[in-house]
């Protein structure tokens, strides 16, 4: 008997062997795993109708290629502060650029293309999971479904790379519930740069960070 209750349904993509499972319309995933719950045809039909504010559906940009990198660092998608200025990690209180800047030796950067150069200069590559998520504000707990970038591809065109960093464990589940992890290739998940993890300071990310000492170098 369909009583009206709509049961908590992950909308997480399934996992793939060997490549990216993205999904083309957010909704499709949604609407198996309702089917599977058993739930009416009218009900299903209330629950995928719900309104949704067109700012709701996040995006994610083109990624950073370094020629040469080998570190690939990997957020979840862009905050709406990233989104608004175009920018990767623009929130004036994520320490994503001034820890980079501090772990390659470089003073902190204004300029968004003084950003960039940082990221060229010692071979580092910068993507994002998620291609498109549905997500109320910036925080990853907020986001409802998503697809994901081509990771695999950017992989198997980059062979350089020897390390991916994740930005936080969002990303990490993102990447593991779609990618197979490769052999040839070290993993690490580090604390998010985030204002919300306030837990960590600049101190205790630069320790935890400090990995990528190991793998920056001038691009050739």
């Amino acid at each position: 008997m369909d009583t009206g209750y709509i049961p908590e349904i992950s909308t997480t993509v399934p996992p793939t062997s060997n490549k990216a499972y993205t999904i083309t319309c957010l909704n499709c995933w949604t609407n198996f795993q309702l089917q599977k719950a058993n739930i009416s045809v009218s009900r299903q039909q209330r629950y995928l109708n719900k309104p949704m504010q067109e700012t709701d559906i996040k995006h994610s940009f083109a990624p950073i290629i370094t020629k040469n990198a080998s570190i690939l660092i990997l957020g979840s998608i862009p905050g709406d502060k990233s989104i608004a200025e175009n920018e990767y990690y623009a929130h004036p209180r994520n320490r994503f650029w001034n820890l980079l800047a501090r772990l390659t030796g470089n003073e902190p950067a204004d300029k968004y293309t003084e950003k960039i150069k940082i990221l060229t200069e010692n071979g580092i590559s910068l993507w994002d999971v998620a291609e498109r998520a549905v997500r109320k504000g910036s925080m990853d707990s907020s986001i409802k479904e998503y697809a994901v970038n081509d990771i695999d591809g950017l992989l198997t065109g980059n062979p350089s790379i020897k390390i991916v960093i994740f930005n936080g464990k969002t990303a990490e589940r993102f990447y593991d519930s779609n990618f197979s992890r490769r052999s040839n290739i070290e993993y690490r998940t580090m604390p998010s740069t985030s204002p919300a993890n306030a837990a960590y300071n600049m101190e205790r990310l630069a320790d935890k960070w400090k990995i990528i000492t190991q793998y920056t170098k001038p691009a050739k």
